[in-house]
């Protein structure tokens, strides 16, 4: 039982201060348990596919989770599959948005689309370092997306995306300890299909989003969609233009040759262009470091003043000592004086071509070849002051990725198979510069070029042992090579900014799964999993670089994930339940480290994470849709170097209890139309923003309420949509970088306050 909130509007801020013991994650905790307890009539994962409450149930859904087509109650794999029209139903942009809806799913980034990183059940990587890869990788139709500036891509006209909890390192290899993100578009129809959106919204925000496609001949079809999406800045600028702004325009192409039953062709391309904007908008918060060396929030102007003469930066200015940096004052949450130093912009292309060929009846051939390209910069003001005194700036120029994909499956029998070679070839030249002089200290430049090859082997069968009970086993063994070429320039001393770096590193390891899984009835699975996941090594090469050359390389970081869970349809489709339990053992955590004498860098350790998680979708009664996920952590990472020894803490980015909660409602009001209104709720626990963790800098803990009405006009062609995102105006943290001992402050990153919109689809 939830205790009643004490609800408090106050004026002067516009927004509702809401307030109990138990804090208002009550409220997201009973959509859960109403999603799992309401009586009624169900399917697993919440796909959002069907209409809600329909006669039918929860509509089933397809996933390729396994690289064939199954029902997603009958993958043994935590997942969770979120439709397009689910998307379009709640007005998601990109994969960020995801967090609202899948409980173990969260990202950071530091400003607009720059740097995003993504992690899963605690298990992720927050370094931006461009040259970096994350330990939740990303596919795009069945492509792997290296670039961490390009995951953050508009996500629009999609069939579905797949979010696959734990290690998926056996079929998809590529450094997916923490999971898989995996983005199918709509493609080429038999008839034509197509749509068009227009939308307004706050800070001067209007969307134009549309596709159309269909036959052109007997055995050719094509698609093409677009969008153009922009909005003023939200973090107010004393002194320049708003930042955090954004101008994106995205285009994607696919055409399909299919000359007969048995051979499918499809070649796809893809462009994304986010304009330069005054983009960067970083949030300045004051911290000291104590006696003990630990990082602290100041507890008054003359502890702050006596801790920034100690960097050689002076008085502060008044007030900075409750919200700013050694030379400069925050002026509110949202306003600063930032100048206009600040800005992003990147472009991102691709092609793609994937092959299918049915061999014969038992045997599947398929063949993914892919290109990309990406460029990017990334200037940011750290210390909030009207001319910059430093700055932390990023260029990629260029990034480029190819990769080879040759696969076959097929079924003999009781066993189903899958095997395939992999090759990928990623290219980075990357300068960061770190500049540091208008505080009295150096310039700290690196130009880099690393090189980064994988080739690699998997196989994996699924044998049914008894028409219930099926056996998985599959493995995969990669070889990587990685070379760096750093020229840094800096004061004489034996660290990588002032010797520059030359090195290469190769090695061999291999991953794999063992599952049992049993079907004691159509409508329920139960599964055991042993999975073993790999990630490959790498270099630090970003910010100042204050360690030494055997100090630049990671190691590649294993993680070993024990899991049990259950998938259920139940009454009818009407209730559907999926959930799990788990134990990960990590090796060689690759963790974000900050600060290390002002570097920014990825260190190893060992961590353990052990978890549950459930998630809940029931459709009681025609027209209502109840669905609610939790997600509970306990994640340690253990032999951390602090001191002159080693310490235990809390893992960065795994928030100890997260929830998400939605329900939403339609009904007719003419007969042939429909008028539907939906809420959805998140509350994220605390969690910890590096390896160190000190307190002081958690991130805090929040909740987010948003809410969406869409009328469906007889005919189902048109549609109109009214909605408000953060609906009580809570002011949200989603990243934060250390630089005290630089500059006595941190960088944060808040969330839009409240916004809202109006928005006109067409369907053709």
């Amino acid at each position: 039982m939830c205790i009643t909130h004490e609800i408090e509007f106050l004026e002067g801020e516009g927004r509702f201060e809401m307030q109990s013991n138990f804090k208002m994650h009550c409220l997201l905790l009973g959509v859960a348990c109403m999603a799992i307890s309401v009586p009624a009539r169900a399917q697993s994962v919440a796909d959002g596919s069907a209409k809600a409450g329909s006669e039918t149930g929860i509509q089933e859904i397809i996933v390729t989770a396994e690289k064939r087509a199954a029902k997603a109650l009958n993958v043994p794999i935590a997942l969770q599959v979120v439709s397009g029209d689910a998307l379009k139903s709640r007005g998601f942009s990109n994969l960020q948005d995801l967090t609202s809806i899948v409980p173990s799913f969260r990202a950071d980034n530091p400003g607009n689309t720059a740097s995003t990183t993504f992690s899963i059940r605690g298990v992720g990587q927050r370094d931006v370092n461009p040259a970096g890869e994350e330990n939740v990788a990303v596919m795009v139709d069945g492509a792997y997306v290296s670039f961490i500036d390009s995951v953050g891509q508009p996500l629009f006209d999609v069939e579905r995306v797949e979010v696959l909890k734990g290690p998926q390192g056996t079929l998809f290899g590529r450094n997916a300890t923490g999971g898989l993100v995996s983005i199918i578009h709509k493609g080429p129809t038999d008839h034509l299909d197509g749509y068009a959106t227009v939308e307004g919204s706050s800070y001067n925000g209007w969307r134009l989003e549309g596709a159309v496609g269909g036959p052109i001949s007997d055995t050719v079809s094509a698609r093409i969609s677009a969008q153009w999406d922009k909005a003023d800045g939200y973090l107010q600028n004393l002194t320049g233009p708003a930042l955090l702004a954004k101008k994106n325009t995205s285009v994607r192409a696919e055409v399909k040759y299919k000359p007969n039953a048995d051979f499918e062709l499809s070649v796809s391309g893809h462009y994304w262009r986010a304009a330069r904007v005054p983009g960067v908008g970083l949030v300045n918060s004051a911290y000291v470091t104590d006696s003990s060396g630990n990082i602290v929030s100041p507890t008054s102007a003359a502890q702050y003043a006596a801790y920034c003469a100690s960097l050689g930066l002076g008085t502060p200015p008044a007030g900075a000592w409750q919200g700013g940096s050694c030379v400069a004052a925050q002026a509110g949450k949202y306003t600063g004086s930032y100048g206009t130093s600040s800005f992003y912009d990147s472009t991102y292309y691709g092609l793609s071509a994937t092959a299918k060929w049915a061999i014969s009846d038992t045997v599947n051939f398929t063949s993914v070849t892919d290109y990309q390209h990406a460029e990017m910069n990334y200037s940011a003001n750290i210390t909030g002051t009207t001319t910059p005194l430093f700055q932390y700036d990023i260029a990629t120029h260029p990034q480029r990725q190819f990769s080879q994909e040759l696969r076959l499956d097929g079924k003999v029998g009781r066993l189903s198979w899958v095997t395939g070679l992999y090759y990928l070839n990623i290219y980075h030249s990357v300068t960061t510069d770190v500049n540091l002089t208008g505080l009295g200290s150096a310039d700290f430049r690196a130009d880099y070029s690393q090189l980064s090859k994988s080739y690699a082997a998997f196989a994996q069968g699924d044998y049914k042992l008894t028409d219930e009970l099926t056996f998985t086993l599959g493995g995969r063994v990669m070889y990587d090579e990685k070379k760096i070429h750093n020229v840094s320039s800096g004061p004489a001393a034996p660290l990588v900014f002032s010797e520059g770096l030359d090195a290469s590193n190769d090695k061999t390891n291999w991953s794999g799964k063992a599952v049992l899984s049993y079907k004691p009835s159509r409508d329920v699975t139960l599964y055991a999993s042993i999975n073993r996941g790999v990630k490959g090594g790498g270099y630090n090469s970003g910010g100042v670089q204050a360690y030494t050359q055997s100090a630049a390389y990671y190691k590649p970081e294993t993680l070993v994930s024990y899991e049990a869970g259950a998938k259920a349809s139940l009454l009818g489709r009407h209730l559907t339940l999926d959930g799990s339990v788990f134990h990960y053992d990590y090796t060689n955590y690759q963790a974000f480290a900050a600060p290390i004498g002002g570097s920014l860098m990825t260190i190893n350790v060992d961590a353990r994470i052990n978890g549950a998680e459930l998630f809940a979708t029931v459709a009681p009664v025609k027209g209502l849709t109840l669905s609610g996920g939790v997600t509970y952590l306990d994640a340690k990472e253990l032999n951390v170097p602090y001191g002159t020894g080693t310490a235990q803490f809390p893992m960065p980015a795994a928030p100890k209890w997260n929830l998400t909660g939605e329900v939403r409602y339609a009904i007719p009001v003419l007969g042939d139309d429909e008028l539907a209104a939906q809420l959805n709720a998140i509350y994220v626990a605390k969690r910890s923003i590096a390896a160190v963790d000190y307190p002081a800098q958690d991130l805090p803990a929040y909740h987010r309420f948003d809410v969406r009405v869409t009328y469906t006009l007889p005919g189902g062609k048109v549609a109109v949509s009214g909605f408000i995102q953060n609906l009580t105006n809570e002011y949200i943290l989603q990243n934060r970088v250390d630089f005290t001992t630089l500059s006595g402050n941190s960088v944060d990153t808040p969330e839009r306050p409240r916004w809202g919109g109006i928005s006109l689809t067409y369907k053709l």
